[in-house]
């Protein structure tokens, strides 16, 4: 697997239209991140492919997977 990392790489151009064909162009979505403190409101869906964030992904504090549905004691 060459070519250009992230959204340059043809090969993901390639992968993208393979599967918008099949299940539709208004099923693939890319986000980006967004400043907020809750976790489910930290990202925001991209208006198009070449949109840049305006925040940072935050590698160093991971955000959970899950949020369970009531509070636990820690």
């Amino acid at each position: 697997m060459g070519g250009k990392p992230g959204l340059q790489d043809t090969a993901l151009a390639e992968l993208l239209d393979r599967i918008a064909t099949k299940v539709g162009p208004e099923r693939i979505r890319r986000y980006l991140p967004a400043e907020h403190y809750w976790p489910e409101r930290s990202i925001r869906p991209a208006i198009s492919l070449t949109e840049v964030p305006t925040a940072a992904w935050h590698m160093d504090r991971p955000r959970p997977v899950r949020i369970l549905p009531r509070p636990e004691a820690v």
